[in-house]
C-alpha cells in the first residue's frame, strides 16, 4: 500500500515535460515553490537536518508557516481541539 493511501491524501503525478498542470489546481511551478522554499529553510534556518528527523522538520516548517492566532496557541498548548 502506497503512503497516499495510508494517509488517505491525493497523490498525482506531474512530469514536467508533459502535463503542467492536472484538474486545474495542481501546477507544476506550485510544487516546485513548495519545495524550494522547504529546501531553503532547512539550508538556512537549520543549516541541515538529520534525515531520522525530517518527518519532525517538515512539521515545524508547516507550523512556522501557518499563522494560528493567541486562542488557537492556547488550545493547543493545552490540548484543546486542533
Amino acid at each position: 500500500m502506497s503512503i497516499a493511501k495510508m494517509t488517505h491524501c491525493d497523490h498525482k503525478r506531474l512530469i514536467s515535460g508533459k502535463n503542467r498542470v492536472i484538474d486545474s489546481i495542481y501546477h507544476i511551478q506550485t510544487v516546485n515553490g513548495a519545495i524550494a522554499h522547504f529546501k531553503g529553510w532547512i539550508d538556512v534556518k537549520m543549516r541541515g537536518v538529520a534525515i531520522k528527523y525530517l518527518s519532525h522538520y517538515l512539521a515545524w516548517f508547516m507550523e512556522s508557516r501557518s499563522n494560528p492566532n493567541y486562542q488557537q496557541i492556547l488550545q493547543f498548548a493545552y490540548g484543546g481541539q486542533q
